[in-house]
């Protein structure tokens, strides 16, 4: 029965090209606003560096311009600087704690590198200007300018 209506749900077209843009602009609002949280972080040089990268590839995240390579370097960052805080919070303090919002967003980014920026994006708006590929006289595919 459940199975029945779960199929039987609407999928609006409208709906699906608006997922991705709006995916990505969240993720990548959350990862400005930490990145912004970071950057507050006066005369901690690395906090401040982090900060940055955070707010300059989550800005990029959710534009969608370099989405792939967006998602995998805030993936790294993100690896290396707000997770490793967010399990010795859990750690030190209730397991339940409210930290587990650094795993969700990892999640998040690796579905994002994964699907890249979607037709709604700076990407997808570069792939659809991109020259057309013509083959030359040994089969070869050469661009036309």
């Amino acid at each position: 029965m459940l199975t029945a209506l779960n199929d039987a749900l609407p999928r609006p077209r409208w709906m699906a090209l608006s997922a991705d843009p709006i995916f990505r602009g969240l993720v990548g609002l959350t990862v400005i606003g930490i990145g912004v949280g970071r950057l507050t972080q006066a005369g901690e040089p690395l906090a401040e560096l982090t900060g940055a990268s955070l707010v300059v590839l989550g800005v990029s995240l959710a534009a969608g311009l370099w989405t792939r390579l967006s998602a995998l370097l805030l993936a790294m960052i993100w690896s290396a600087t707000i997770l490793p805080g967010a399990v010795a919070t859990i750690l030190a303090s209730n397991p339940f704690a409210p930290r587990l919002e650094g795993f969700a967003i990892l999640g998040a980014l690796y579905l994002i590198y994964i699907r890249g920026g979607g037709q709604i994006s700076v990407d997808g708006a570069r792939r659809k200007r991109a020259p057309v590929a013509s083959p030359n006289s040994r089969g070869r595919a050469i661009s036309r300018l």
